[in-house]
C-alpha cells in the first residue's frame, strides 16, 4: 500500500513525493556508509576533516596537507567537530554528505519536474536519480564531491529562475554571489562567474549580466 502511494505521488510529479525521495536517498546514504571505519581516500580525506578540526577549534595546524584544501565542506564537517574526537568527525562528515544526498535528490527532482512535466517521465526520472551510483559513492567520503553537486545545482535552480526579463535584483544578486562563492568550496569553480555572466551576454540581458557580473566579482 505504501509503494502503490508513493508511487502514485511521484507520477503526479508533486512536491510530497519529491520530498520523499529525497528523505528516502538520505537514509539509504546513511546506511551504506555505516560499513567504513575511517577514511579511505587519506590525502583528501585527512585534509578535508583537518580543515573541520581546525575551525571548530580542535586543532591549532592543519594536517594531511589541509591547508590545500579550501574551506567551504571544512566549515560544515566543523559542526560535528565540535561535539567529539577525530572519529566523531569523521562519521559526522558522512552524515552531512547524507544531508546534502537528500537536498540534491530534491533539487535535482524539482529540475527534472521542469524538463519532464509528464508525470510518469518525472517519476523515473527521479528513481534514477536515487539509484544512480555516484550519488551514493562520493558521499561515503569526507570529501568535497557531493557539496560540489549541490552548488551545481543550486546555480542552475536559480538560473533557470532567473531567466525571465522580469527576474527580481535579488535573485540576480544571489545567482552572482553564488557564482562568484562557489570557489570557496572547491577550485574548479574557478570559471563559475564568467560562465554566468557570458549566459547572461549570449541571452542578451544586460540588466542580468550588470548585476551578476558585479555581484559574482
Amino acid at each position: 500500500m505504501l509503494t502503490s502511494k508513493l508511487r502514485s505521488q511521484l507520477l503526479e510529479g508533486n512536491q510530497r513525493g519529491i520530498v520523499l525521495v529525497a528523505l528516502l536517498a538520505a537514509v539509504v546514504s546513511v546506511f551504506t556508509s555505516l560499513p567504513k571505519l575511517g577514511p579511505a581516500i587519506f590525502g583528501d580525506e585527512l585534509g578535508y576533516l583537518s580543515v573541520a578540526r581546525v575551525f571548530a577549534g580542535r586543532e591549532s595546524i592543519f594536517i594531511g596537507g589541509g591547508t590545500t584544501y579550501h574551506p567551504g565542506i571544512g566549515i560544515l564537517y566543523a559542526l560535528p567537530a565540535l561535539f567529539g574526537s577525530p572519529r566523531m568527525v569523521y562519521f559526522g562528515s558522512l552524515a552531512v554528505n547524507a544531508i546534502l544526498v537528500g537536498c540534491n535528490v530534491w533539487l535535482s527532482a524539482r529540475l527534472v519536474t521542469k524538463i519532464f512535466p509528464n508525470g510518469r517521465h518525472n517519476s523515473i526520472a527521479q528513481l534514477g536519480l536515487l539509484v544512480f551510483p555516484g550519488v551514493l559513492y562520493y558521499a561515503s567520503f569526507a570529501m568535497a564531491e557531493t557539496l560540489v553537486t549541490t552548488v551545481i545545482l543550486t546555480i542552475v535552480w536559480v538560473s533557470y529562475a532567473c531567466d525571465t526579463h522580469s527576474s527580481s535584483t535579488v535573485s540576480l544578486v544571489v545567482l552572482g554571489v553564488l557564482a562568484g562563492g562557489a570557489w570557496v568550496v572547491h577550485p574548479r569553480f574557478i570559471a563559475a562567474p564568467l560562465v554566468v555572466t557570458l549566459v547572461c551576454v549570449l541571452r542578451r540581458r544586460v540588466r542580468h549580466t550588470i548585476y551578476v557580473g558585479v555581484a559574482a566579482s
